[in-house]
């Protein structure tokens, strides 16, 4: 597939009228004729022409809504589904699918894609609950922690702070103790951020909650000499 979408992507710039007027008249119809297995091989099509999108037809587009809202993100073979994330038609479905999840597959596909870490963070950021927040934190943020980048960081950290259903929540200490200690490579970048957020929860009187975070970071920026 990926030399397919190379193909394309080669013929696009040589003839671009050429190609769309060909992709416009044949690509709905050859698509709608594919099973589900098949209509799956669309998504990769997506991160080399978005346009791919609108030269479906309407009944197709549903079907490939429906194959991500069927996700199993536990059992990925490829991330090609967060290709989805190039169609802001598709990128809600998809937020939905995955808050739905019992994994969120990103870290079962090698390295993962940065829109697909910005999406993980931004379905935490949007948790409604405390029950909900615990287990997007332990399903969504804690299995990609690794693969974080020093801002990703930070966004979960903005994402805590900005959201009592998440600072407030029994599970939280826990489970930013072990993103500290994941994305503990990042501290020279992050710690000011740890220290806001501890700031933070414990202008909200909640900063007993967080006494081992505090000491794990203080264990950490400080390591005693052995």
């Amino acid at each position: 597939m990926t030399a397919l979408c190379r193909a394309l992507e080669a013929i696009g710039r040589r003839h671009p009228a050429i190609y769309e007027a060909a992709m416009r008249d044949r690509f709905g119809e050859i698509a709608a004729g594919l099973d589900d297995r098949e209509l799956s091989n669309i998504f990769p099509l997506l991160d080399s022409d978005a346009r791919f999108w609108d030269w479906l037809d309407s009944p197709t587009q549903l079907r490939m809504k429906e194959l991500i809202r069927r996700t199993d993100f536990e059992h990925l073979s490829d991330g090609s589904i967060f290709a989805a994330l190039n169609v802001d038609e598709l990128t809600s479905v998809l937020s939905a699918s995955l808050r739905q999840s019992t994994s969120s597959g990103v870290q079962r596909v090698g390295d993962p894609r940065t829109d697909a870490i910005n999406l993980v963070v931004d379905c935490y950021a949007r948790a409604f609950s405390f029950r909900e927040a615990e287990r997007l934190g332990q399903v969504l943020v804690l299995p990609v922690a690794r693969y974080l980048s020093a801002g990703d960081v930070r966004s979960v950290l903005t994402a805590a702070r900005d959201n009592q259903q998440i600072w407030d929540a029994a599970g939280t200490p826990g489970i930013l103790s072990n993103l500290l200690d994941a994305a503990r490579h990042h501290l020279a970048e992050t710690e000011p951020a740890w220290r806001e957020f501890l700031d933070f929860v414990a202008g909200e009187g909640a900063g007993q909650h967080f006494s081992g975070l505090g000491a794990a970071l203080d264990a950490i920026s400080s390591p005693s000499d052995l």
